[in-house]
């Protein structure tokens, strides 16, 4: 496996990850989806709306499009299917994103001219591209963890491998491995 089939397989499981948790948190009444369960702790659609702003800036800046907002906590959309449909068109430009770099590309070094990272002033295009994949891992954590508290329950979104969609055949699950 080259390192551009990696991210493609780190970008399926992203949205095959997404998927599971947005299924379960849509099963949720909107106050137990919208409240904080644990006094201190955001809620669980603040963590997921979290995660798309940040996913969104992401984009942003690898694809050039125009993203503005002015924090990582700004609510994108006051209701929930407004918030699906951006997180799941989000999942699939990601992956399109992903599928379409190089090796050469994902080699490649990216600079930072960020405050933040005024040590570190470049990096592996690929360590980026790593760490956004990393981000949404550890706040779905939290959502599961969150979830635990509610009818949902424990989520299981951690196998080995990511399932075929049974909403698919083998032929077009196999398609879309290989398209992606």
């Amino acid at each position: 496996m080259n390192f551009s089939e990696y991210v493609i397989g780190k970008a399926l499981y992203n949205r095959w990850a997404n998927e599971k948790i947005l299924e379960a948190a849509a099963t949720l009444p909107p106050a137990q989806r919208d409240e904080p369960l644990v006094p201190g702790l955001d809620s669980i659609y603040a963590v997921l709306n979290h995660v798309l702003v940040v996913d969104r800036i992401w984009v942003a800046e690898v694809d050039g499009s125009e993203f503005d907002t002015p924090t990582t906590r700004t609510l994108l959309h006051p209701d929930w299917d407004g918030y699906l449909a951006d997180r799941r068109r989000t999942d699939a430009r990601m992956l399109e994103l992903v599928s379409g770099f190089s090796d050469a590309e994902l080699t490649g070094t990216l600079y930072c001219d960020e405050e933040i990272h005024s040590e570190l002033r470049e990096w592996p295009f690929a360590s980026e591209i790593d760490h956004i994949f990393r981000h949404q891992a550890h706040h779905r954590g939290q959502v599961v963890l969150l979830m635990e508290a509610t009818p949902v329950g424990r989520l299981k979104i951690d196998g080995l491998f990511v399932p075929p969609d049974p909403r698919l055949g083998t032929a077009e699950t196999a398609a879309a491995w290989s398209a992606a």
